[in-house]
């Protein structure tokens, strides 16, 4: 039976498995190379969910560092299954992760408080 989402099994087949760890949690070019073995990795979505779900504090995880990975917590708060979001929500922030694209969250927040404020302008 192949692992499925979010099934500790996915890290058999994940890029980095033989590359030294220290280098996923480094804050140094080491991490930024890493990255580039991300992108290209078969699981990287079920581990930035099963990252995600977990709320892993530190390290890189699915190609996302810690801090994308706090901005995207904070952007979408209230998210029950990361996996199936990631893998299938049309939502301009998951097609990004899907791609492999850098997030774009900061004018997302923006755009999202700038509704906020129009709505309780309309209120008034």
């Amino acid at each position: 039976m192949p692992a499925g989402p979010l099934d500790p099994r996915w890290a058999d087949n994940a890029n980095c498995g033989s590359c030294d760890a220290e280098a996923l949690f480094s804050t140094s070019s080491e991490q930024r190379e890493m990255r580039d073995i991300c992108r290209n990795c078969s699981v990287r979505l079920m581990c930035l969910a099963d990252a995600l779900q977990s709320n892993m504090r530190y390290g890189l995880w699915g190609g996302l560092t810690e801090r994308e990975r706090r901005q995207l917590l904070r952007a979408v708060p209230e998210q029950a299954d990361w996996y199936e979001s990631i893998t299938s929500s049309p939502d301009p922030v998951f097609v990004a992760i899907r791609e492999g694209k850098p997030l774009r969250l900061s004018r997302r927040n923006a755009q999202k408080k700038e509704g906020e404020r129009k709505g309780d302008e309309d209120d008034e």
